[in-house]
């Protein structure tokens, strides 16, 4: 049996300003850094044999009690979240008063939907498609954190699912939450989804 521990990192200065934040950096919240100590608490009781983590330094503060502990790590940049372009340290009120026709392009084109000098949804989702493609090829058993973002973890619970990002928006990824995927002989089974800590 396979285990996927997803972890989202804890809230961010910019997570509650409302900021799009993708390939940008922010650093944690004084809840969010509350919000990290309970998670690596309760991440604690499993066995993890690896940690993959997003290279993004929310991701990687979030779980800095684990990276010290005696688990190997491997940075994957395909982890990171998608690259807003234009937008990224903004909010939607900013992108409809200075850019109203993205807007509209972004309404109308939804998750082909690509930001100026950045990435679509369709974009993103390949890009951890084919990590999880090779993770799942290289890996038939074991325990593993995949600690990144809400983005890449809606990316791998909709290519795990349906193999497209169609279900992206289906699935609901707060800051510092646990969710757990198993694979038994490649059939996914959510044993939890957004667990709080």
């Amino acid at each position: 049996m396979l285990t996927l521990i997803l972890v989202r990192h804890a809230a961010t200065v910019a997570n509650e300003a409302g900021l799009y934040i993708g390939r940008s950096e922010s650093p944690l919240s004084l809840q969010g850094k509350e919000e990290a100590r309970r998670l690596c608490k309760k991440l604690d009781k499993w066995q993890i044999q690896q940690i993959y983590t997003s290279p993004a330094e929310r991701v990687q503060e979030t779980i800095k009690e684990l990276m010290d502990k005696d688990i190997p790590v491997q940075v994957a940049q395909a982890l990171h979240e998608i690259d807003f372009g234009i937008c990224e340290g903004k909010d939607f009120n900013w992108l409809k008063k200075n850019y109203p026709e993205e807007v509209t392009h972004m309404m109308k084109e939804g998750i082909a939907y690509r930001y100026p000098k950045g990435e679509s949804l369709v974009m993103a989702h390949q890009r951890v498609a084919d990590w999880l493609n090779e993770f799942l090829m290289n890996h038939q058993s074991g325990t593993f954190l995949v600690a990144a973002h809400g983005g890449t973890i809606r990316c791998i619970l909709s290519e795990l699912l349906v193999k497209n990002p169609s279900l992206h928006w289906h699935f609901k990824i707060d800051t510092a939450t646990i969710t757990i995927v198993s694979m038994n002989e490649g059939f996914p089974v959510i044993e939890s989804l957004n667990e709080r800590c």
